[in-house]
């Protein structure tokens, strides 16, 4: 988990969500940390996806990075494709990808709220500009903000898989992949995200 002790903010970068690219925000606010339970606390380049309030922490705000649910399965999905899978995205969907919790903390990241609690703030991915700035404890602190916000709209990130497709917004096309009955089904299993990003539910057409 990563985190800011002058602004006391914790940024929860979401595995799929930008995460790399909102860290360059909330490195904007001088020296990150981040901390490893079982290691102990580091700095510099380290960087974590973990969610988690590390010891000393507790009365910090947390940032966490969303990102509009079928998109995300979807870019999943390339991933596994370029590493050789071979399934539908149906079939990705309704035999794979909501059979991994409690395994994969990254792909089921939200089910960890229940414990740890529902984050202060949320960066989603389509509106990263708007959602850095909302947030007054950090733009109170952020250092340099002008010169990070052209880094935050162009995805630098964009197409590295061969399959990666994207629509005017540069967010990746998903109509491709889906059907009602797929669609149900993340709206379903993602609906906290749907919920608290405000996501419509007929996005994905």
């Amino acid at each position: 988990m990563n985190y800011n002790k002058e602004s006391k903010l914790i940024y929860w970068g979401t595995a799929g969500c930008a995460s790399r690219t909102n860290l360059g925000a909330f490195n904007g606010l001088g020296q990150r940390w981040t901390y490893y339970p079982t290691t102990g606390v580091q700095s510099g380049g380290a960087f974590s996806h973990d969610q988690g309030i590390p010891p000393g922490c507790e009365d910090y705000q947390i940032i966490c990075s969303i990102r509009n649910p079928y998109t995300r399965a979807v870019s999943a999905y390339i991933d596994l494709l370029d590493e050789g899978k071979t399934f539908s995205f149906k079939e990705y969907c309704q035999k794979d990808r909501y059979n991994n919790w409690p395994w994969d903390l990254d792909l089921h990241y939200w089910h960890q709220w229940e414990t740890l609690g529902t984050p202060d703030h949320f960066i989603r991915l389509e509106h990263i500009v708007e959602d850095w700035e909302s947030i007054p404890q950090f733009m109170n602190n952020v250092s340099g903000w002008e010169s990070i916000k052209p880094e935050l709209v162009n995805n630098g990130y964009a197409s590295e898989k061969a399959m990666d497709e994207y629509d005017a917004a540069g967010h990746q096309k998903v109509a491709r992949f889906m059907d009602q009955e797929v669609a149900d089904l993340i709206f379903e299993k993602d609906q906290i995200i749907f919920k608290v990003g405000r996501y419509d539910r007929d996005s994905w057409k």
